[in-house]
Formats: C-alpha cells, sequence, structure tokens
C-alpha cells in the first residue's frame, strides 16, 4: 500500500497520483514538454493545454466522477470508461487483437481505486498479475502510463515535485485468512509455499510473522482492515550496497536459496545525448566483477528513503513494477546515494524523474549545469590561488628559452641564469626606491597643504548654509501667516452670505402673509391666489438652507412660532377639498346628456384647477395631508363614474337586442323565399346575425366614449395633483450631476415609475370598469354566440394601432382584449363539445352528422368576418379543434350501441362527407385533415366490404378456412390434405354443390339490398361499395380455384360460378336497382 502524506492509502500509484494531483497541487509545479514551460498552478497548465495544443482540458480537471454516490449507475459508468479505455490503448500500439479479460479488468481497478467504490488490495493484485503473465513489464508501464494520460495529465502536461514534496511512504500490512483446511501431519512439515507471504520480504522494524499456503482462500474485507503477513528472513551487511530484488508487497515472489552479492552503480554516459543509467554489478569469487542488469534512470518510479527520522542504511528502490530493497554500509552513505540520485534525476530528468519518499531532499541552484565534486582543503587552497597565464606572457617565456639556446637536459642551468637574474633585478628595485625618498617627502608635503585648503572652503560652505536656513524658515512663516489671511477672508465671506440667506428667509415670510393664511377664503380666486403666494413663502422659508447653530437664534424661532397658524390653513383646506369633490360629483350627476354618451367632466375639472398650486404645497410640505386628499377625491370620484358607467353601459346592452330584432326583420323580409333550416344551422345563419356594420358602431362608441373620459381625467390628475413633480426635479437633478450617458436608462426608469403612479391612482378611479365590459361582451354573445368572431376581429385590428403607453386607456383596452379573447375561446370550446357529442335515440339509424354541415356553416361564415383580419393564426387553430371534434362525433356516433347502422357504414359515409365538405370550403389549414378523411373513409369501405363479401358463399368460405387453419397448425402438405376425412373431395363436392350459380346469385341480391337499406337514401357511395364488393368477390373466386387446384389436384373439381359469371350477376343486379 502507498501511504499519502495526508494519512490515506492506495493500492497503486496511478491512484496515489491522481489523488496528490486533486488534493495537493501544491506541492508540484506543471510542465508541457512540447513547449517547454513550467507553470505553478494546474489551472494554468489545463488553459495552456487547451488553448495552445487544442487538446481540451486536463481530464483531472474535467468531468469528477470520482464524487459520484456508488451505486449501479457508477458502476456502470466505470465499466464504461474502462472498456473504452482499453480500446484507445490498443488501437494506439496498433493491436489487432481482441480486448481480454485481463486488460478490462485492471482497467477497472485502477479507475475504481479512485472512485468511491473502492477496491481491495488482493483484487488489485491478481488483476495485476493476471495482465503481466499475458504481456511483458515496459507493455503493462506503457499502459499505465496511458492510464495517466486518459485520466489525470492528458498529452502534454507533466508534473514536477518541488522541494517540500516528501511523497509516499510504502505501509506493508497483514491480510485476514480465514476457511484454513485442515492439514495432514505430513502437509505440516513442509516447507512453506513460494507465493504471497511465503516469499523473502523483508521491512525494517517488523517483527517476523507466519507463512500461510496460498490455496487458502482469502475473505472479502474492508478498505480499512486489510493486512499482509510477511516473513523476515536475516540479511548479511557489508559496506557495498547490498541488493534483495523483490516485488511489490501484494505480488508473487521468487524465493531465493542465498542473498545475491551486488554493487549498484549510477552512470553518466559521455555520448550526447547524455543518459544517466543504473548498473547492478555482481562479485566473482575470483575478485571480478560481471553486470547483471542495466536500467536507464528513467525507469526508476520511486525512491523510498523508508523513515527520514530514524536512521537508518536501508531504502528501496522500485524500477519498472519491480522493488529492490537496498542496504548501505551506513545511513550516511544511504543519503549521500540518494542525493546524487536526486541531482542526476533534476538536471537530466526535470520532468520524468522517479518520486523521492521519505527523505529530506537538497536545495540546488536553478543554474547548476555540473555535479559538484568535493575537494581535500589543501586542493581547494591551491585551486583559489591558481591563476591562468595570458597568452603575452606565454610568448615571453617562449623567446626567453629561445634566446637561452638551451636544451632540455640543461634545465638546471636556466634555472640558475635565471635566479641570477632575479636577483639583480630586486637589486636595482632598492636602489630606485632610496633614491626616490626626497620625492616622497615632497608629495607628502603638498598633500597636508591641500588638506588645509579644504577644510578653510569646509567652514565657507557651512557659514552658507546656515544662512540659506534662516532665509527658508522666514519664507515658511510668512507662507504661513498669507494662509491664515486667505482662510479668515473666505471664513468671512462664508458668512456674510449665509447671513443675507438666512436674513431674505426671515423677510420672506411677512405678517400679511400670516394673516392671508389664516383669513383664507377658498372661494374667491384672489384669495386663493393670495394664499398661494403666502404657503410658497412660508414653503420658502421653511426649506431654507440654515447651519445648525442659525436656528437655534432668537429671530428664527420666534417666526417659527408665528407659523403656527399654518396647521389650522391646512386643516381649513382639506376640509373645503373634501366638501368641493362630493359637490362637484353631485352636479355633474345632475346633467342630462345623450343616452349613449358619458358625461364629460370638463366643468368640475375647471372648477378645480385653481386649488392645483396649492395642492403642490401641500404635497412637498404636508405629503400625509395630501395622500388623504387623493384618496377622498378617489372614493368620491370612483362612485361618480361607477353611476355613470352604470347608466351608459345598461342603455348600451339594452341597444343590442333592439338592433338584433331590426336586422332579422330586414332580414327575414329579404329572405321570405328562402327553404326551412335545421336548428343546428339556426345558430350561425345570416338572419340572427347582427349586421356588421351594426356591431362595429357600438363597438367604437364604447371605445370613444372610455377614451374621452380616461384621458381626461388622468390628464387632469397627474396636473392637479402634480403626481410626476417629485420624480422630475429627482431626474433634473441626478442627470445634471452624472452627464448626458448615464440619463437615458435614468429617463426610463423614471418614465415607468411614473406610469406606475398614474395607474395605481386611475386603476382605483375606474376599478368598475372592467365589470362594466365583461357585461357588455357577455350582452353581445349571449344573443347569438359568433359575434363574439365579429368581436374578436374588431379588436384585433384595433390592437395593431400606435397605442400610447403612458395612457391608462392602452389598459382599459388591453382587458377588453383579454376579455374578448376568453369569450372566442369559450365559444370555440362549447362548438367542439357539441361536435363531439353525439346523442343517438333507440334503434335508429344515423346517417350523416348534423355536425358537418354545422362546421361548414361556422367556417363560412367566418370566412366571411376574418377576410383581410391579420390574427388568423387563432382561428386556424379553432378550425383544427373544431375538425378533429367532428372526428370525434363520428368515432362516438359508430361505436354507439343504440345505432341500426353497422359502425363502418357510419364512419365511411360520415368521412366521405366531411371529405366532401373541406374540398368545397378550400381550407389551406385543413389540407391534411382532409386527406386523413379521405384515407379514413377508403378504411372503412374496405373493412366492410371485408365483412359482408363472405355472405354469398358462406359455406365454401368456412371450408376453405378450416383447410388453411388445418394446414397451418398440423403441419401437413396442401397437397395431402384430401386423405383427411373432414376435407375429403367428397365433402368438397358436397359444399360446392350447395352453391349452384342460381344460389350465388340470389345471394349477391340480397347483400345488394342489405348494402342499399344500411347506406342513406340516394347515397353516391352504393356503386363504389358495389363496385369494391364486386372485385373482392372475384378476388375470392380466384382464390378458391387456387386452393382446389393445389390442394386437390387432378381432381377437375371447380366451382359452378366462374368470373364471367359473377361479372354477370354484378351488372345485372346493378342495372335491376
Amino acid at each position: 500500500m502507498l501511504r499519502c502524506s495526508c494519512s490515506q492509502d492506495f493500492v497503486s500509484q496511478f491512484a496515489l497520483e491522481y489523488h496528490e494531483t486533486k488534493c495537493h497541487q501544491h506541492y508540484f509545479n506543471w510542465f508541457c514538454s512540447e513547449c517547454n514551460i513550467r507553470y505553478d498552478t494546474l489551472q494554468q497548465a489545463s488553459d495552456h493545454s487547451m488553448m495552445t495544443h487544442s487538446d481540451g482540458q486536463m481530464p483531472v480537471c474535467g468531468d469528477d466522477f470520482t464524487r459520484r454516490p456508488p451505486g449501479p449507475y457508477l458502476g456502470q459508468a466505470l465499466a464504461r470508461r474502462s472498456t473504452d479505455f482499453v480500446k484507445e490503448f490498443l488501437y494506439s500500439r496498433g493491436k489487432k487483437t481482441v480486448m481480454t479479460a485481463s486488460y478490462y479488468m485492471l482497467a477497472k481497478c485502477e479507475l475504481q481505486a479512485i472512485s468511491p467504490m473502492n477496491v481491495g488490495l488482493v483484487i488489485y493484485n491478481q488483476a495485476k498479475t493476471d495482465l503481466l503473465t499475458t504481456i511483458d513489464s515496459p507493455e503493462h508501464e506503457d499502459f499505465i502510463s496511458y492510464l495517466k494520460i486518459m485520466f489525470i495529465y492528458g498529452k502534454f502536461i507533466k508534473r514536477v515535485p518541488l522541494d517540500h514534496y516528501y511523497g509516499p511512504t510504502t505501509v506493508y500490512k497483514t491480510l485476514t485468512f480465514t476457511s484454513i483446511p485442515s492439514k495432514s501431519k505430513q502437509q505440516s512439515e513442509q516447507p512453506p509455499a513460494r507465493y504471497v507471504g511465503a516469499g523473502t520480504m523483508r521491512m525494517a522494524g517488523t517483527r517476523p510473522q507466519y507463512t500461510v499456503n496460498p490455496k487458502y482462500r482469502v475473505t472479502q474485507y474492508s478498505n480499512n482492515q486489510y493486512r499482509t503477513m510477511f516473513h523476515l528472513p536475516t540479511t548479511p551487511r557489508s559496506n557495498n550496497y547490498a541488493l534483495i530484488p523483490t516485488r511489490p508487497a501484494s505480488t508473487a515472489v521468487r524465493r531465493l536459496t542465498a542473498p545475491p552479492n551486488y554493487t549498484l552503480y549510477p552512470v553518466l554516459t559521455i555520448e550526447h545525448p547524455i543518459a544517466v543509467r543504473l548498473y547492478f554489478v555482481k562479485g566473482e569469487k575470483d575478485d571480478t566483477f560481471k553486470k547483471k542488469d542495466r536500467f536507464n534512470l528513467r525507469e526508476v518510479r520511486e525512491i523510498d528513503g523508508i523513515n527520514p527520522k530514524k536512521p537508518s542504511p536501508e531504502f528501496h528502490i522500485t524500477i519498472g513494477d519491480r522493488q529492490y530493497v537496498i542496504l548501505a554500509g551506513s545511513a550516511e552513505e544511504k543519503d549521500d546515494f540518494i542525493r546524487e540520485l536526486y541531482k542526476l534525476s533534476c538536471q537530466y530528468l526535470p520532468v520524468q524523474m522517479p518520486d523521492f519518499c521519505n527523505f529530506s531532499l537538497p536545495q540546488l541552484e536553478a543554474e547548476a549545469s555540473i555535479i559538484p565534486i568535493e575537494l581535500p582543503e589543501h586542493d581547494i587552497a591551491m585551486q583559489s590561488d591558481y591563476q591562468p597565464i595570458s597568452n603575452k606572457e606565454d610568448a615571453d617565456f617562449r623567446k626567453l628559452i629561445e634566446r637561452a639556446e638551451l636544451t632540455i637536459g640543461d634545465a638546471h642551468v636556466f634555472a640558475e641564469m635565471l635566479t641570477e637574474q632575479l636577483q639583480s633585478l630586486d637589486g636595482a628595485n632598492i636602489n630606485s626606491m632610496m633614491d626616490s625618498e626626497n620625492s616622497v617627502n615632497q608629495l607628502l608635503s603638498s598633500i597636508d597643504a591641500a588638506l588645509t585648503g579644504v577644510e578653510s572652503v569646509e567652514k565657507e560652505l557651512d557659514r552658507c548654509d546656515d544662512i540659506l536656513a534662516f532665509v527658508r524658515n522666514s519664507i515658511e512663516l510668512i507662507e504661513e501667516k498669507d494662509s491664515l489671511s486667505v482662510v479668515e477672508r473666505k471664513n468671512k465671506q462664508r458668512l456674510n452670505e449665509e447671513v443675507i440667506s438666512f436674513v431674505k428667509s426671515l423677510e420672506a415670510v411677512t405678517d400679511a402673509h400670516i394673516d392671508t393664511l389664516k383669513q383664507a377664503n377658498f372661494s374667491n380666486p384672489e384669495s386663493v391666489q393670495r394664499c398661494t403666494d403666502a404657503a410658497r413663502a412660508v414653503a420658502h422659508f421653511w426649506h431654507g438652507r440654515f447651519s445648525k447653530p442659525m436656528l437655534q437664534m432668537k429671530a428664527y424661532q420666534d417666526r417659527n412660532d408665528e407659523l403656527t397658524a399654518i396647521d389650522v390653513f391646512v386643516d381649513r383646506l382639506m376640509s373645503h377639498l373634501s366638501a368641493l369633490f362630493s359637490n362637484l360629483n353631485d352636479l355633474s350627476l345632475d346633467h342630462e346628456w345623450h343616452e349613449l354618451c358619458i358625461p364629460k367632466q370638463s366643468q368640475r375639472f375647471r372648477a378645480l384647477s385653481p386649488l392645483s398650486d396649492l395642492i403642490n404645497w401641500l404635497k412637498t410640505n404636508r405629503p400625509k395631508a395630501c395622500s388623504l386628499v387623493l384618496q377622498k377625491y378617489i372614493d368620491s370620484t370612483n362612485l361618480l363614474y361607477k353611476r355613470l358607467f352604470d347608466n351608459f353601459f345598461d342603455t348600451l346592452i339594452s341597444k343590442v337586442p333592439k338592433a338584433i330584432g331590426s336586422e332579422k326583420k330586414s332580414k327575414t323580409s329579404d329572405s321570405a323565399n328562402t327553404s326551412l333550416r335545421s336548428d343546428n344551422q339556426s345558430f350561425l345563419s345570416t338572419s340572427s346575425e347582427i349586421d356588421t356594420e351594426v356591431l362595429p358602431q357600438l363597438i367604437e362608441t364604447v371605445l370613444a366614449e372610455l377614451s374621452a373620459v380616461i384621458d381626461a381625467e388622468q390628464k387632469f390628475v397627474v396636473r392637479f395633483f402634480h403626481i410626476n413633480s417629485e420624480l422630475l426635479a429627482q431626474f433634473d437633478t441626478t442627470s445634471t450631476g452624472s452627464g448626458d450617458s448615464s440619463s437615458l436608462g435614468g429617463g426610463r426608469s423614471m418614465e415607468k415609475h411614473m406610469n406606475e403612479q398614474v395607474r395605481h391612482v386611475m386603476g382605483n378611479l375606474f376599478d368598475s370598469l372592467n365589470i362594466h365590459l365583461d357585461s357588455f361582451c357577455r350582452a353581445v354573445c349571449r344573443h347569438n354566440p359568433s359575434n363574439v368572431l365579429l368581436l374578436f376581429v374588431i379588436m384585433s385590428k384595433k390592437v395593431l394601432l400606435p397605442q400610447d403607453p403612458s395612457s391608462y386607456f392602452s389598459i382599459t383596452f388591453g382587458s377588453l382584449v383579454v376579455l374578448i379573447k376568453r369569450q372566442f375561446d369559450a365559444f370555440i370550446q362549447m362548438e367542439c363539445g357539441q361536435y363531439s357529442e353525439v346523442r343517438i335515440a333507440k334503434k335508429t339509424r344515423i346517417g350523416i352528422l348534423p355536425s358537418i354541415s354545422r362546421f361548414a356553416n361556422f367556417v363560412r361564415r367566418a370566412e366571411i368576418i376574418f377576410e383581410n383580419a391579420e390574427r388568423r393564426t387563432d382561428l386556424e387553430k379553432a378550425y383544427f379543434n373544431l375538425c378533429r371534434a367532428v372526428c370525434d362525433g363520428i368515432q362516438k356516433a359508430a361505436a354507439n350501441p343504440y345505432s341500426k347502422s353497422p359502425s363502418s357504414v357510419v364512419k365511411f359515409e360520415n368521412y366521405q362527407e366531411l371529405w366532401s365538405t373541406l374540398s368545397e370550403l378550400k381550407i389551406s389549414c385543413l389540407e391534411q385533415q382532409r386527406k386523413d378523411a379521405k384515407a379514413l373513409k377508403e378504411e372503412h369501405i374496405d373493412a366492410y366490404v371485408k365483412e359482408f363479401m363472405g355472405r354469398p358463399l358462406k359455406e365454401i368460405q368456412t371450408f376453405f378456412d378450416n383447410v388453411n387453419n388445418f394446414i397451418e397448425k398440423k403441419g401437413i402438405r396442401p397437397e395431402e390434405i384430401s386423405y383427411q376425412q373432414q376435407f375429403s373431395r367428397i365433402e368438397l363436392k358436397k359444399v360446392i354443390s350447395q352453391h349452384p350459380g342460381k344460389e350465388v346469385k340470389k345471394g349477391l341480391e340480397q347483400l345488394y339490398k342489405k348494402i342499399e337499406k344500411n347506406l342513406v337514401a340516394n347515397s353516391s357511395l352504393l356503386q363504389v361499395v358495389w363496385r369494391d364488393m364486386q372485385e373482392q368477390f372475384i378476388k375470392q373466386i380466384a382464390e378458391y380455384n387456387k386452393l382446389i387446384l393445389t390442394c386437390y389436384p387432378a381432381s377437375k373439381i371447380e366451382l359452378e360460378v366462374s368470373t364471367d359469371n359473377v361479372l354477370q350477376f354484378f351488372s345485372e343486379i346493378a342495372q335491376q336497382h
């Protein structure tokens, strides 16, 4: 088992890397092998793979099926993904073999290891062992690498561990075995088998365990309970690296008789490209060495130091699928060896480097290009003093040798000559130094004089600095005084302005203004104007911008106390308005108007208009009082309009039957010679219709009167109560401060808010209007429901006309359209119910249903009304529903148990009538229904012909039906059927003799009478059915003759009627009738 640093255990390296990539991304950098770029985060690498290489995001960042709950759906998903993965892997390697179960089982175990449906250690190792028995190790490594590419990294991204990443630890656990069979004494003395638990495995710090024979069955266990038992042999130690080749703890390992003596060497090639290899060298008895195994460093998957806190010479190296337990001479040698392998991996394998677990990794410089070699101390000192000679020095030395003209054997002579020259040069140097003593003394005197001059210059500079500092301080003081004077001047100016504003506000309200408010007379226009001016002065005083100290002045408080008379003024104003609203409404009701007109309220508006400015003042300074005034106006005006609408709509509704009656009389006089119509046609008859000119006139009257009243009332309410004044003021302030760019969006929101306020007030004023409109629509449709079609067309045309969205009349108009649309839908639904419900008296013949002619009349009427109309979609939808209702009625009528007519006759007669009706009407949207009606007609004619066709030859038909059933069930050949007693030739002749030509003709005549009786009188379908009956009867005669030739060959038995006889019979019967 592999244990992560977060103490989670995993059965495979793939599951561990998936977990680390998901949960511990901060331990790694991410390297693109294609672009040679390193990224700090996984998301950056995934975005690079998606944007640069068009490879999509990294698989680990995609659909996370590991978070799905375990269950059948997750199991199906894992199985499907495993199968797809193995197919892609074999296709990528050019495999043409069929996918084996070992590939699938290992892939499924690997995916289960990273999902909530975990996999056990024994099951995983069994799947891995089964696959390794069929493929070699390199292919298994490619399999695991391709698995990581498909589910973790993608094609181009690799992970690079950081310094603080310690890697996983290998945990050996114990498996619990049960069901141990009883062994004989001889078996107990045998050595343990060479399988799991019996192999040569070692783990430092564990005690010896017992071995178990592999034939014992392994029980199922949970993910937190499995353990593995091992045998701990003694291992010799030496100064070299002793290697014990093993396999992972869960696989079978070959047991060795004696541990081999191996030595491990890391080797660096000198050829380019440089490669790092590991050689296992075995020492022979004659002190010679032989290379046994060689591995590349990129094949090393993991180097485990086992326990970094406890010094131990043992560590593990995993190469491919094999794990080697290595014993060093000491813990220090182990650390040095692993550290060198880490340096080589960082330099030559930055992407595919092994995982170093449980080991303190060294800090390396980023730009190191060679491996440092430690040197002795004296060598380091010599190396630091060494300086290479230059080209000039090399040339001078060569000239010196040539000038001496000595050989190599005279080197000591050359050395003595160089020594003498060096001594002469040293003497000359000493003499020149002694001769220059006076010059040195003069130079020192000059330096002292220069230093004295420098000190005097520094003193002068210090004095200048002091002067400049004094000047700077003086300037700063002057600037400070100037700034204080500027502040004082600004303060005086602001104080003066505030005092002037305060005095003006106090003087704005005079004693005359207060007397005017106390003695207000709202019935006199001049007094109302004076009150308005006084109220504005008071508002100016109240809304003045005063500072808090100004509000505490006695002058302000005295003036404010004098304005208590405003409350009395407001109360008197509210009382006057309440009485005025009531009186004006009563006057409006007393006026006499035309019966089809709503009285105009212009006189009431003119009487209230002088008080508009006071309402505005009241809204600004007494909002609650203004709200009460508005509510009183709404209540009183609502009662006024309710009475006006009652009178108007009562008169209008009473006109509807009179208009219908007058139209009936005119139509009846013109159509006195017309034929009688059935009840179902009178519903849509032209004699009961309102003239297409009368009903539009009524609608126009309603809309014109309502539009005039509603628009006038809306304009007055907006102007009188100043509904939008505060919004306009707020909008002006906002647009001025924010600029033109934001004023457009603010203007739209302000307009929306204004419309909402107006609609709220108008809705309360005209809340009874919708009830009257609904009553009007019902009254028009009550006398003739089809009038709803004309109403619908008229309102649909008016909907397309431009409407003012800010007008409340548009809402009223929309409500009327909705009411008419509901009436239209209810009318269509009622018609569909009448078409589909068919009531039939007992034991009666149905014939053609009246719903078809009613449907035809509806279509003709609707086409006249909807001519040149815009909204034909609703009409076409109604056509479709009505036609479907007619078909449902046909089906119900055919299935009615009280009907004397056959079901197929009812169906094909009515479908024929429906098809001819739709063909006559030529409605494009019903073309498919017309084709369906024709197909259903032909289908039911065939069914009717097949039902009654066998009656003239009933015994013959029964005989041959029994023959066919006997052949099919018993499996007898046709030519052997004559050997059966009930189907012998004698029986056949007996049956044929019962149907001579005379009897056949008589049966056909009875069949014709039956058909004529079933169909309606003078039906055009009679000849059609009789012709189909003739064709079917001839086919039946031919089939019987064929059966006689097949089942009774060479019998010379024939029917007593031929095809020509049948044609003659049918022709004679048709001519007789």
